[in-house]
């Protein structure tokens, strides 16, 4: 007796012509937002944890949808928390918010300031990060602002094996180290491998001392951060031998604050700020094709005057990418110079220090959290802080103005807001008319409001626990945690990772991809991340959702060592976040390498990471093409991808569990209807067929179910029409002639 297949004969047919719902629906469905909490006496997976996913009924392309629609909401609202607004663009060269991969690491270039995150490859107490040589080459006096000090850190590098830079961070510092060892380096003739420079970073975690001869490259220079302490004199002694013995330099960051340090000692003096804008901005207006006449005398002038008493070069960049941006859209200078950050923020600490109305003042912090979304959740928002701030207070009623006959029109105009109607009434959306404005006006709140800040906070958690506000106010939180990780951290992020919520747990993942906005803030994310990697199951599945963002695109090997380590002890809802995650980082530069993985896993001896490679490897065969993004079948027509994708369909059609009353059952039910589409394409799609010729196996155990199952869904795919009867029975000379004949 043949045995039935996963789509047996009573399973619904497959849908291979129609596959996916059409956009209408998935966008109704992936609307309703996160999924609900599990339900109890859901079906159990391999090794006892619930699956929610599978227990709420919903299709499979219905989850998908609806993920995407959640990436896509994340994106809109990190982009409208930018510093520099929507749609802005990042710098063309090495002054600007750009990420270049480096020597186990990325190297982030944050206007003038540069910041450095490792990949965690191993658990070591000292890290090396090299800067790639296109960024290494613009470290020059002719391409950099001209810094006071820089002759005199040159001259000490000269005789000195050992430098401290003593300054201000945030104040080009970092530029200059780098700048003086790259001018040291290039007369010794510093062979560095590949595309790494003579130049880099030391990370310690723990005494100097601990940096061994072999950590360093002979006729290198190395950047040190020892802010909170520069050391006894003895390990400053120790360092400047072992920097003598291997022929290398050493430039020490250390603060301006405290006692000057042991040895030589350069004071770092910031370039001038003008001096920075002028440079930033002609080589932001040339890439743009801005022509020098749409900047009058008048309006630069306006510029550099708000630059007068600046002594952080990156605000300087800033401004000057923003103002070259600006004129290229076509936008007049002055408008553009009066959404400079501090114009914005003196503005808006001036509207919310006035006294009265309390709920105008209330509506511009919404607005803040909640613009691009509908003016009545926007009000709605705003009523309930304005009733948070009320019970904090402790405020009699009867001492409580009216709020009635408030205006809307009084209350945009106070939040630089506008309306716009959507079509079929769906009501009006409030949007900003600065684009800086979301951004400085959080800053304001959280810096200079602390009257309010814990009404703010309870506001913000319950915006953060309603689908429709979830994904705002999460990454508002984020937004604060640059400002004050810890505070965050105790109230928001370390309640949510131990929760067993999943809406929780995504809450947290939310807010901490948000924080890693912020280049300096990132490496402290990334620390975090991974003590929850060791945690309990809440606080891994926070890493493993906030791993499937920029954190993890930036560090993919990182990103997949979480998630197999994570998915070992796991069981089908840590695999469905995995395949989330992977989804979003799946594109045309990182395919190969997470089909490759994928394979690794269908063969690992853990069945957590068995079921985890088929679920993620659905979701990616699930996902439609998009820009740099593309299909399955695109990646499967490269040569060294087919034997991997043949293998994982293999393994998911063939994936079974048993549920703990002793069922068996298809591990990812969802394989067959997807498989299904692939043999409709079989006989137009050549470089398809070797795939789709590999994974019908001609012996050994288990083969017997998938064959039957193979001949089955050919048997139902030319009932529906969805193939020829040629096509039928060339498919079915894939299986051993006894099911030919039997089919």
């Amino acid at each position: 007796m043949r045995e039935p297949g996963p789509g047996g004969p009573g399973a619904a047919a497959p849908e291979p012509s129609s596959p996916s719902p059409t956009d209408d629906q998935a966008g109704s469905e992936a609307e309703t937002g996160p999924e609900p909490e599990e339900q109890s006496g859901a079906a159990g997976s391999a090794d006892g944890e619930r699956d929610p996913d599978r227990s709420d009924g919903r299709r499979f392309y219905q989850r998908v949808a609806a993920d995407e629609r959640e990436e896509q909401q994340r994106r809109e609202s990190l982009r409208s928390l930018e510093a520099d607004g929507p749609g802005a663009a990042a710098g063309r060269d090495w002054i600007g918010s750009v990420s270049n991969e480096v020597s186990g690491g990325t190297f982030q270039n944050a206007q003038r300031d540069l910041y450095v995150f490792e990949s965690a490859k191993e658990d070591r107490p000292v890290r090396i990060q090299y800067v790639p040589k296109q960024v290494a080459e613009r470290l020059t006096p002719d391409h950099i602002a001209s810094i006071p000090s820089l002759p005199e850190l040159q001259r000490a590098l000269q005789r000195s094996p050992v430098v401290h830079v003593r300054g201000t961070s945030e104040t080009g510092r970092l530029t200059a180290a780098l700048t003086a060892l790259m001018q040291w380096c290039l007369p010794h003739a510093a062979v560095a491998p590949m595309d790494e420079s003579p130049v880099g970073f030391v990370r310690v975690e723990g005494s100097l001392t601990l940096i061994r001869p072999a950590d360093l490259r002979p006729r290198h220079g190395y950047v040190i951060e020892v802010e909170k302490s520069h050391g006894p004199d003895a390990e400053l002694a120790d360092l400047e031998h072992l920097a003598v013995k291997r022929g290398c330099r050493l430039v020490l960051l250390v603060s301006a604050r405290g006692p000057a340090p042991f040895g030589t000692v350069i004071e770092h003096r910031p370039p001038a700020a003008v001096e920075v804008f002028r440079r930033v901005f002609d080589r932001e207006a040339a890439a743009y094709g801005v022509k020098p006449h749409l900047l009058t005398e008048s309006a630069l002038r306006a510029a550099e005057d708000q630059l007068a008493e600046e002594t952080s070069p990156r605000k300087a960049a800033d401004h000057a990418r923003r103002l070259a941006r600006g004129l290229a859209e076509g936008r007049p200078a002055e408008d553009v110079i009066a959404e400079f950050p501090d114009r914005v923020r003196e503005e808006v600490r001036q509207r919310l220090s006035e006294r009265r109305p309390i709920l105008s003042r209330c509506f511009i912090a919404s607005v803040a959290v909640l613009h691009g979304m509908q003016e009545s959740t926007v009000s709605r928002a705003a009523l309930d802080l304005a009733d948070r701030i009320d019970t904090a207070w402790k405020r009699e009623d009867k001492k409580r103005p009216l709020p009635a006959w408030e205006d809307l029109r009084t209350w945009l105009d106070r939040a630089g807001a506008v309306t716009r109607p959507t079509p079929r009434g769906g009501g009006r959306i409030v949007e900003l008319q600065q684009r800086t404005r979301a951004r400085t006006t959080l800053q304001v709140l959280w810096e200079e409001q602390p009257t309010i800040r814990e009404p703010l906070m309870a506001w913000l958690d319950g915006l953060a626990h309603s689908r429709e506000t979830a994904i705002r106010a999460a990454h508002a939180v984020g937004l604060f945690a640059t400002f004050d990780f810890t505070t965050v951290d105790e109230r928001f992020i370390r309640p949510w990772s131990k929760s067993d919520s999943r809406q929780d747990q995504r809450l947290a993942a939310w807010v901490l991809e948000a924080a890693a906005q912020e280049p300096a803030l990132e490496p402290r994310v990334r620390e975090h991340l991974r003590l929850l990697s060791r945690g309990t199951r809440g606080e891994v599945m926070v890493a493993i959702r906030a791993h499937g963002s920029h954190l993890g695109a930036d560090d993919l090997n990182d990103a997949l060592r979480v998630f197999e380590t994570a998915s070992r002890r796991s069981g089908q809802g840590t695999a469905d976040a995995v395949a989330t995650s992977l989804s979003f980082l799946y594109s045309a530069r990182t395919a190969i390498e997470i089909i490759e993985t994928l394979a690794n896993w269908a063969e690992s001896e853990h069945s957590g990471n068995r079921l985890t490679a088929a679920t993620a490897f659905l979701r990616l065969a699930a996902l439609r093409p998009r820009s740099g993004r593309p299909a399955l079948t695109e990646v499967a027509r490269q040569g060294g991808a087919t034997g991997h994708i043949a293998c994982l369909w293999q393994h998911a059609l063939s994936l079974r569990i048993t549920e703990p009353s002793g069922r068996e059952r298809p591990a990812v039910p969802e394989a067959w209807e997807l498989f299904a589409r692939w043999m409709v394409a079989y006989g137009n799609a050549p470089a398809l067929r070797p795939v789709i010729e590999q994974v019908i196996p001609s012996g050994g155990a288990g083969s017997n179910r998938l064959r039957a199952a193979f001949c089955l869904h050919a048997r139902l795919l030319l009932h529906r029409g969805d193939i020829t009867p040629t096509e039928y029975h060339r498919l079915l000379r894939l299986t051993p002639s006894r099911h030919q004949t039997r089919s």
